[in-house]
């Protein structure tokens, strides 16, 4: 049977798992994000060389357009949980007005918070209640679309004010950049054959208005959307139970054995060791 593709809302807040450790390089975060271990270690490894090391109901906040190499480690029980929620600008703004009367900074790069009880309680409201594993990690796709759309924009404003109490807030900006428009549409279908004239189309654009666009940007649009295919592709490894072939056809590939080969070389792991079991 065929799966619905993850909602918009799985995409901005998921449960990870892992019942494996690995390590993954050069992640982008694409959005300002938080992220808190419910179990097992997540480390970030830092271009010093120096290590942060996450244990259980430790968040960090992770600025957008940075990029870390990240390690999940499952703890005795093979047991790896983090949740991990993503903020738009417009609900970045929103927090902004609301936390106005608050003394905040900015977070550059990234922020760790050693007690992140309030924030935990408050990302289980946008996500499935974590008890077993395989049950909370089959369900959590489908049980997080339940969530209205502006429900969830109102549980995760709720979060960024936990935030903004702690002392910081994620900068924002009122930009659109065109390569984030290409970037949803290919997630909204990353198996669809994505090319030049049906992304302008998609877009509102001429062809040769996107073209002129992609001259001046240094990777081509094969490899944006083959980027673009990889990232989903990681998500939905980490955050739900599909098989691998299943993904691989789901992101664009017919050969499960070239996706693998694929996915290994950008992500520095296989599939099979980020897929949880």
């Amino acid at each position: 049977m065929k799966r619905e593709p993850p909602s918009m809302n799985h995409l901005q807040a998921a449960t990870i798992f892992a019942s494996q450790t690995y390590r993954l390089k050069t992640v982008p975060i694409r959005q300002p994000a938080l992220c808190i271990v419910l179990s097992g270690t997540k480390m970030i490894h830092l271009p010093s060389g120096d290590t942060v090391t996450l244990q259980p109901k430790q968040a960090i906040l992770l600025a957008q357009h940075t990029v870390w190499d990240i390690t999940n480690q499952p703890d005795r029980d093979h047991s790896y949980q983090a949740v991990f929620v993503g903020f738009d600008a417009t609900c970045l703004q929103d927090a902004a007005r609301s936390s106005m009367h608050l003394t905040t900074q900015p977070i550059a790069l990234l922020q760790k918070l050693d007690h992140a009880s309030a924030l935990l309680e408050a990302t289980q409201r946008l996500l499935p209640k974590q008890t077993d594993h395989t049950s909370a990690h089959a369900k959590s796709t489908k049980t997080s679309t339940k969530i209205s759309p502006e429900v969830f924009r109102h549980r995760q404003l709720e979060i960024l004010l936990l935030i903004a109490e702690a002392g910081y807030h994620f900068p924002h900006t009122t930009q659109t950049d065109w390569l984030d428009a290409i970037r949803h549409l290919v997630q909204s279908a990353p198996h669809q054959d994505w090319q030049a004239a049906n992304l302008a189309k998609s877009l509102n654009l001429s062809e040769s208005s996107l073209r002129r666009r992609l001259q001046n940007h240094p990777l081509t649009l094969a490899t944006i959307v083959r980027e673009i295919r990889l990232e989903h592709a990681l998500h939905l490894l980490q955050t739900t139970l599909m098989p691998i072939g299943e993904v691989a056809q789901a992101c664009g590939w017919e050969s499960h054995s070239q996706f693998s080969a694929a996915f290994q070389k950008r992500w520095g792991a296989a599939p099979s060791s980020v897929r949880a079991s």
